[in-house]
């Protein structure tokens, strides 16, 4: 029917493999069972970019990439060792996808439904770096596995394969892992910066494109964030408590979901819309400084007057970070560029506003900043940030033309 696949696919299909491993007897119903659950994953694959991208965010793929791999450790084990496509470079790009998106710790980059905070099963993911020769991953997967309270594996009540995988692999000796100062996934048009190797030092960027019909969607395409130190400067706020709103025709009514709440502009009031059209178009990546830009004119309605709005994020040598807006419109009207923290922001005099962490944005002065306080009113929002208030910067200018710099150091 044309529909794409997400994460239900390998997550099901895992827990049929396990019991049909373990409860058939028959080998010819089992080879039935067993052909037709690997073409339904060739169907999960085929609907995966090369880059390895997970559009439904880093919280679910404990759910895709994992379960894919779930599947693929019963079909290994099931035909010992015959089944096995480890070695194909879609596959290592899906299981990498997690490293790769790790802030620091327990910090992912939460674009999507996804929470700041989590922690993925870590022997899990050292057998997906022992399995496809991933040093990063083995290294992360020790990370995660240390970081867990309880042993690795206990918390996959609803992947029991992996559970009881997890809790036959030995947990790890001390080490640390190093992160990877530049990524770029030209597929799910995603750019992650840090400026230094060691994940607790130094700033840290994100910055996405795409569009606003991914799995689990917000309207966020341009949305970027700072963390420092592994700790949140300018953040994505992530999904509230899930209700029947979140999956109903009524989604896009909860403020989180939309790009007002995003680290986004409106331009004369108006602000994205969902759907496959609202996309980033012109992507462009610097693998030299790990600076990117794209055109997100196309995420916004034609009510919208754009006639070209490009972002580009500038990591500089000094280890700050420059974002770049500009803007041409069809006519003249007030912009509203957004930018939302968890920690109450100061104004420092003009041009300068003091941020968490420490650091400091310097943004031009013909733009008037407001700071605006708001309850969250959602108790999955104030468990995830540990607070039952969030903060909006504004930086409004009535214009038709113009280019502004916002700069985080």
């Amino acid at each position: 029917h044309n529909n794409t696949v997400n994460n239900w696919c390998p997550w099901i299909i895992s827990n049929i493999l396990h019991v049909a491993a373990v409860t058939v007897e028959d080998i010819y119903t089992l080879r039935k069972l067993v052909t037709k659950a690997m073409n339904a994953l060739d169907n999960f694959s085929a609907d995966y970019q090369p880059d390895g991208g997970c559009s439904e965010g880093p919280s679910y793929w404990g759910a895709a990439g994992a379960s894919y791999f779930d599947c693929l450790e019963l079909l290994y084990d099931m035909s010992g060792g015959a089944i096995n496509v480890y070695d194909h470079p879609l596959v290592k790009n899906i299981f990498e996808y997690i490293v790769k998106v790790n802030i620091h710790e327990k910090r992912f980059i939460n674009f999507a439904d996804c929470p700041p905070q989590m922690i993925h099963d870590g022997a899990m993911i050292r057998r997906m770096g022992e399995k496809c020769g991933s040093e990063s991953l083995i290294a992360f997967g020790d990370t995660m596995a240390r970081l867990a309270n309880i042993r690795s594996g206990l918390g996959a009540h609803s992947h029991a394969y992996r559970l009881l995988r997890s809790l036959m692999t030995e947990p790890p000796a001390s080490g640390e892992s190093r992160a990877q100062r530049n990524v770029w996934f030209p597929d799910l048009k995603v750019m992650v910066w840090r400026a230094d190797e060691n994940p607790a030092k130094g700033l840290f960027a994100a910055f996405k494109g795409g569009n606003n019909a991914e799995h689990h969607n917000h309207n966020d395409v341009g949305n970027v964030i700072i963390y420092h130190n592994g700790n949140p400067v300018l953040i994505d706020t992530g999904a509230g408590e899930y209700t029947k709103k979140t999956f109903s025709s009524r989604r896009y009514e909860l403020w989180f979901m939309q790009s007002n709440y995003h680290n986004l502009p409106a331009f004369g009031g108006i602000s994205q819309c969902e759907g496959k059209q609202y996309a980033s178009s012109g992507e462009i990546y610097s693998s030299e400084n790990g600076s990117a830009q794209m055109e997100l004119a196309g995420a916004y309605p034609t009510e919208a007057a754009l006639t070209s709005f490009v972002r580009s994020v500038n990591p500089q040598k000094d280890g700050s970070v420059m974002i770049t807006d500009a803007v041409e419109m069809t006519r003249d009207q007030e912009v509203d560029f957004r930018y939302m923290t968890c920690a109450e922001p100061h104004l420092l005099g003009e041009g300068k506003l003091a941020l968490a962490e420490g650091r400091i944005m310097e943004y031009d002065p013909r733009l008037t900043c407001e700071i605006e306080a708001f309850a969250v009113n959602d108790p999955g929002m104030e468990r995830n940030w540990k607070t039952d208030t969030l903060w909006r910067i504004h930086f409004k200018a009535f214009f038709t033309k113009e280019q502004f710099v916002f700069t985080v150091k």
